[in-house]
């Protein structure tokens, strides 16, 4: 969770409220009742998936975000936003008083130059939880909007496996998600090499999301067992007493 603030690809996504729909739809079947969600950007799946929700803890390092949260949620009792600089390291305590079922992470272990001491304080925080990690999919993707986003890595399923069994984590799932907007991903990262905040991929954005959406809610539950733009895995923290 880099210094970006507001301005890293959540920026980007604001034409996408049909996306973030089917992702939540996703989700939230997955998740539990006591969430924590670290990075949460401008709030968009805080907003889908917290009103149903006994509580929502939001963890960024940014006070841009913190600030712009509380105002955006204010009045809504089980939303709380917490300023910690360490993923989670400066608020263990506060966290593990919140009998969190649930930690999310939605497009940030891309960021980290070295995932596992996030996912070490995840497990303290919430032992026995579910661990629902969404991140970029396939080396191959990786290209100049993953640069100006500040990326170290896209993910396969396998890797992605990999790195939660390693960090002790009981992985039950690990699959592609969004194939068709791989290939509109591929043309604009990878092909035209456009950037962020350009109205070339704003638009690709809003392409996407209005005309190209149904097709790859349609097209997923087959392509997506071979590629996507994201992989999204599930898994278990052990317990206090693993």
């Amino acid at each position: 969770m880099n210094g970006h603030g507001l301005g890293t690809m959540n920026r980007e996504m604001q034409g996408a409220a049909g996306y973030y729909d089917w992702l939540a739809r996703t989700l939230r079947p997955l998740a539990g009742s006591r969430i924590l969600e670290v990075g949460p950007g401008f709030g968009d799946m805080a907003e889908r998936l917290g009103r149903e929700a006994e509580s929502y803890v939001g963890l960024d390092n940014s006070e841009e975000v913190v600030a712009h949260l509380a105002a955006r949620f204010r009045g809504a009792a089980q939303f709380e936003f917490l300023l910690d600089q360490g993923l989670g390291a400066g608020s263990k305590a506060a966290l593990k008083e919140r009998r969190l079922d649930t930690v999310v992470a939605l497009n940030l272990l891309e960021h980290l130059p070295d995932e596992k001491p996030a996912l070490e304080i995840w497990s303290e925080v919430c032992p026995g939880g579910t661990l629902l990690a969404f991140a970029p999919a396939l080396p191959c993707l990786f290209g100049s909007l993953d640069e100006g986003a500040g990326h170290f890595r896209r993910y396969t399923c396998g890797s992605m496996r990999r790195l939660l069994e390693d960090s002790g984590i009981r992985v039950s799932s690990v699959h592609y998600f969004n194939a068709v907007g791989a290939l509109g991903w591929f043309v604009s990262a990878c092909i035209l090499r456009q950037e962020l905040g350009s109205s070339g991929t704003a638009g690709m954005v809003r392409f996407y999301d209005r005309v190209a959406l149904p097709l790859a809610r349609l097209s997923d539950p087959l392509l997506s067992r071979f590629w996507g733009q994201s992989v999204l895995a599930v898994g278990r923290f052990p317990s206090k007493s693993a």
